[in-house]
């Protein structure tokens, strides 16, 4: 991977050179030189433990550019075969025997490479559009358990529709119990906003930033904050003082600094909007364009790209968010460069700020003969007129 000899010493000397002692009730045991494996609570094992799971995203490589294990093919220009997130690994390939020796032989090899033991009962094998007698097979050959379409994968529902309710009662029921477990009268009003604050911030921002909430979910949840807040219980509703809405306003207002859940989570998915627009290159974004085509242009206000029948509950969400933030608002606080033009519309764009071209000048969009036409091709037709090899 590149690292220079001094700081493969250094690693060599903290994981092989230092003594470890046992406490046996108590009272610490003789002192012993710890030979191999990472200590669990040492700072610099995870980053170490990232490198080392390094290798088993090199094999899977290696065994798809053989030919031995074929991932998920979205074009010819994107396939996915693995995706890991620190210990969570997450391996996707054909439904077939062939992938599942090859499965197995990626596994042993990583652990006769690395020295680590790979727990095959957490491992979980799903199967979409394959028959129950093969999964079955399948998971007593890798020595796993089956798990149903749905999931969960980084605490995040998969194979769930993200628009039912009852895909976020565990969100409400955690969010819920958190709160009951302190006794609100016990608090003093701030102590129960702080608290409210921290609940929000640990439980339900990593589901409110992937995930559009239902306006019945954000209901609740305002309904459990503002009770917690008051002093009430969930059989017994105390005087709300202020109302909900001034309630979420900054404190410079006159508010609480509380948030409402719906705009909080209107806020969050916007990030992505954000990060579609940016040039940030990512694994995500490459899948979206193979699945989507042309994504920055897709979001782009006015846009002549629309969602297709079968897109995904996620990103017709991203696409649908609220007027209100999609609108002037968001654009009024980005500041836009062309680059090389190539995702960036000509007709489509308020580029002065006011209107798209094709609204201020909508006789010259009528006689335009590419509508849908991008800032790199206007150019290049430009040029071509401006050194008279195109005569009227």
């Amino acid at each position: 991977m590149g690292f220079g000899e001094r700081w493969k010493r250094w690693m060599e000397a903290t994981i092989f050179s230092s003594n470890l002692s046992v406490l046996v009730n108590g009272s610490p045991t003789k002192e012993f030189v710890v030979e191999r494996g990472l200590r669990q609570g040492d700072p610099i094992s995870p980053f170490l433990f990232i490198l080392v799971t390094e290798a088993l995203a090199s094999l899977v490589r290696k065994a798809t550019a053989n030919g031995d294990f074929n991932g998920f093919q979205f074009n010819e220009e994107c396939t996915v075969d693995i995706l890991q997130f620190a210990d969570d690994t997450l391996l996707i390939g054909k439904g077939g025997w062939k992938h599942i020796w090859c499965l197995k032989s990626i596994l042993r090899g990583f652990e006769l490479i690395s020295g680590l033991g790979v727990n095959y009962h957490k491992n979980k094998l799903i199967g979409i559009n394959l028959s129950p007698h093969f999964l079955s097979a399948a998971a007593n050959f890798l020595c796993c358990k089956e798990e149903e379409k749905h999931f969960n994968f980084l605490g995040l529902p998969i194979g769930a529709d993200p628009r039912r309710i009852t895909t976020r009662v565990p969100l409400m029921k955690k969010f819920k119990d958190r709160l009951n477990c302190w006794k609100s009268r016990l608090l003093s009003l701030g102590g129960r906003i702080s608290l409210t604050k921290s609940v929000l911030n640990s439980l339900a921002i990593f589901h409110l930033s992937f995930f559009r909430a239902p306006k019945k979910v954000c209901s609740q949840l305002n309904t459990i904050q503002n009770r917690f807040i008051w002093g009430g219980e969930e059989s017994k509703r105390k005087i709300h003082w202020i109302g909900w809405n001034y309630t979420c306003l900054p404190l410079k207002d006159g508010g609480l600094g509380l948030k409402n859940i719906e705009d909080f989570n209107s806020a969050l998915m916007l990030k992505w909007k954000w990060r579609i627009l940016g040039g940030e290159q990512a694994k995500w974004k490459e899948v979206l364009s193979a699945r989507y085509g042309n994504i920055q242009l897709a979001l782009q206000i006015d846009s002549p790209v629309r969602c297709r029948r079968r897109s995904s509950a996620w990103w017709s969400d991203i696409k649908k968010l609220e007027n209100r933030y999609s609108g002037a608002l968001f654009v009024n606080s980005c500041n836009f460069k062309v680059g090389n033009g190539i995702s960036a519309s000509f007709w489509n764009i308020a580029w002065l700020r006011e209107a798209p071209l094709k609204s201020l000048y909508p006789n010259l969009f009528a006689l335009s003969s590419k509508k849908n036409m991008s800032v790199a091709e206007q150019g290049r037709i430009a040029i071509i007129n401006g050194s008279g090899e195109i005569s009227a």
